[in-house]
């Protein structure tokens, strides 16, 4: 017995999970499901007929709004597999036979729960936590709202009272890795994310877009740190290559928390800055931010790092 996973919101909407790919050779059988999510349980059962307004009838989770809770279907499959060596050709044959395909709603902590499964899904190392950071900004939780429509409204530079009321941490020390200068290095670390001081915070440059440069920041203790937010430099909706953010209780042994890939690009540079949700706070004192250049020039610049707990 195998399964996989296509989960859809609690609005209708059809989500498709990043971790489908790994979940084993079943992952050939995801038509299935998806016509069973959308055709027969969302269309004929249901009466779901069109998008929510601003939202596809189905895409993956990036590529979706963000909702409080998503259900999840698994597909369950009884098949059997016969194989076969014939020695006079030296040669291996298998045939699958399918007995029954069915559909029961995901396990998990919670079942029929998307966020609980795809929690199990990083537990049993299946996901990373770059993966289940980017999760966690679409399906927030029942009680995360208020922390959600913080987000929006910080993208259209408002602040609301839910961010006035979290811990915001101070940062102790800054250092700079090689190849970076800086006028003034702690303004990276002012709370101002003033796009026209980029000369005045870190910047350097790097060739190519598998590079990058990095800066540590110390907060002079060990916090849960439950979120962090970086900005570069975003007047003209630039991207930046090769970007990660790490994490270390000593400051040798680093954990990556977040991560655009080497040589790929990130999110849009906004004024609302690159926002890493954890859905489980991560104890930690020291935290190297790396980024490379971006779609407009070889340069590399660090405006502005805030961290939550």
């Amino acid at each position: 017995m195998f399964k996989t996973v296509t989960p859809f919101t609690e609005t209708g909407q059809r989500v498709a999970s990043t971790a489908m790919g790994l979940l084993g050779v079943i992952y050939a059988l995801k038509g299935n499901l998806l016509f069973e999510t959308a055709m027969n349980s969302a269309l004929y059962e249901h009466g779901y007929v069109e998008q929510v307004p601003g939202a596809p009838m189905c895409g993956c989770v990036e590529s979706m709004p963000v909702v409080s809770r998503a259900e999840c279907t698994e597909l369950e499959v009884n098949q059997s597999i016969e194989v076969r060596y014939r020695r006079e050709f030296k040669l291996f044959t298998a045939k699958v036979s399918i007995a029954n395909i069915g559909y029961i709603p995901c396990s998990g902590e919670t079942v029929n729960d998307f966020s609980s499964y795809f929690r199990s899904l990083y537990d049993a190392g299946k996901v990373t936590l770059a993966q289940e950071v980017q999760f966690n900004q679409h399906v927030v939780g029942a009680d995360k709202c208020e922390e959600a429509i913080g987000d929006f409204l910080m993208t259209k530079g408002f602040i609301s009272e839910y961010y006035q009321t979290k811990t915001y941490l101070q940062v102790t020390d800054v250092v700079m890795g090689p190849y970076l200068g800086a006028r003034d290095i702690h303004l990276f670390t002012d709370g101002n994310p003033e796009a026209a001081r980029w000369r005045q915070t870190p910047n350097g440059s790097v060739l190519s877009k598998n590079e990058n440069l990095y800066v540590d920041l110390d907060l002079g203790g060990t916090y849960d740190i439950s979120r962090i937010i970086v900005w570069h430099y975003y007047l003209d909706t630039r991207q930046y290559y090769s970007q990660t953010v790490e994490i270390s209780l000593d400051g040798v042994a680093f954990k990556t928390l977040w991560e655009t890939g080497i040589g790929q690009l990130g999110p849009v540079e906004t004024a609302a800055g690159n926002n890493i949700q954890l859905y489980k706070p991560v104890k930690g004192r020291f935290i190297r931010h790396r980024c490379g250049h971006s779609t407009r020039n070889h340069g590399v610049h660090f405006i502005e790092i805030a961290f939550y707990a």
